[in-house]
């Protein structure tokens, strides 16, 4: 049903394999698919909810960087970018890992200009893309485009009333 895009009726499946789980991993797999449903169907507050029931004994399971990665993604869709960053640096803080944190990036990109802190998203930038790219000449065009996007200049100006 998700692969056909009948995500309501998916989302319905899945909580039936929850039901009739008795495997606390399987159990896991299928509230994460269940999850995905509800963010398809634009339900990010539902997604959430889902997500927060989700245990983990470690923070090495395999699922845990892929549910924190939709939490990250559902709170920013959910217009809670704050909440989106924090997601973030306790994955970070908790994993130590930093290949998959190159996945969260662009989000943190993104809520670091929903709140207005040009600085901070300016450097997130750069070091992705100091991290993606190889060619020097390209890296320091992208650098000096990104410079400009973050200027002063750049930057919208809000007028006083």
């Amino acid at each position: 049903m998700f692969q056909t895009g009948d995500y309501f009726h998916a989302s319905i499946e899945y909580e039936r394999l929850v039901y009739y789980s008795t495997n606390r991993v399987e159990s896991n797999n299928f509230v994460y698919k269940k999850t995905l449903c509800y963010k398809k169907l634009g339900d990010y507050q539902k997604a959430l909810d889902e997500l927060q029931t989700i245990y983990f004994s470690s923070e090495t399971d395999s699922l845990y960087s892929y549910v924190t990665y939709e939490q990250v993604v559902c709170s920013y869709l959910n217009n809670e970018p704050l909440k989106a960053l924090w997601k973030i640096d306790e994955f970070i803080n908790r994993t130590h890992d930093t290949l998959t944190y190159i996945n969260f990036i662009p989000i943190k990109i993104l809520c670091h200009n929903e709140l207005q802190e040009w600085e901070n998203a300016q450097t997130e930038l750069l070091y992705l893309l100091n991290y993606n790219l190889d060619n020097e000449a390209l890296k320091n065009q992208y650098f000096l485009k990104v410079d400009s996007l973050y200027t002063k200049k750049g930057i919208p100006n809000f007028v006083k009333l």
